[in-house]
């Protein structure tokens, strides 16, 4: 049986800083996860899609959990941990606040654990 756990931003990731203008979090830099599982630190970029361990039940998995992104406005990255190699979707909304400059404000953080 496979499992997907969505958890807030706030309790996973690391280096959120307020958004100045409504105080919403924003990425900051280096994005960093926090892994519930073993607790280690994984840095990860933005954009980044198809790790190699990801397997097709994976990606139908999170996709299922995590639903369609919507054309520049939302997207998502996927990695897993490396301490215990989970994977690991993060999704967030794109904010374009001047021409060509972004801003990148997490969603949620989805957790693929395989049970039986």
């Amino acid at each position: 049986m496979e499992n997907v756990v969505a958890t807030e931003p706030g309790e996973r990731l690391l280096n959120l800083s307020p958004e100045r203008f409504t105080e919403r979090p924003v990425f900051g830099s280096p994005t960093v996860y926090r892994c519930a599982v073993c607790g280690e630190s994984t840095r990860f970029q933005l954009g980044r899609k198809n790790p190699k361990p990801f397997t097709p039940s994976i990606h139908a998995a999170l996709d299922a959990a995590a639903g369609p992104p919507v054309p520049w406005e939302t997207d998502y990255t996927d990695f897993c941990c490396l301490g215990c190699g989970i994977p690991v979707r993060v999704t967030y909304e794109i904010h374009e606040f001047a021409m060509s400059s972004y801003r990148y404000m997490p969603l949620c953080v989805y957790e693929y654990v395989a049970g039986s």
